[in-house]
């Protein structure tokens, strides 16, 4: 990847990081919408830069009753986006899943 489109996929990472916890509900959803896809536009250097924080955010995400289905969806295709860089997180990924099946069936 060119130097300068490697420098502005890093601008975008970081001003869609920024917005994470925006106060609008659908530039949250836009946030979990679009992790996946700049991961799997470059997942070398998502996964260096910024896999963990986005990982948490999702996981975090799939907490709120609101955001917990496009946070699921958008898991999904980040564990495609990222492949063997997400291994280390999926006893992590797996416990929430399971932790959510759990609350979805004791209601």
């Amino acid at each position: 990847m060119r130097p300068s489109l490697l420098s502005f996929l890093q601008e975008v990472c970081q001003a869609i990081m920024a917005v994470r916890e925006h106060k609008d509900k659908c530039i949250r959803v836009s946030v979990l919408e679009l992790l996946p896809r700049l991961a799997h536009f470059c997942s070398d250097m998502f996964a260096r830069t910024y896999l963990n924080g986005a990982l948490a955010h999702l996981l975090e995400a799939t907490k709120t009753p609101e955001l917990r289905p496009q946070a699921f969806v958008a898991l999904g295709k980040l564990a495609l986006a990222g492949g063997d860089y997400l291994r280390p997180h999926l006893p992590e990924v797996l416990a929430q899943v399971k932790e959510s099946m759990n609350n979805k069936n004791k209601r």
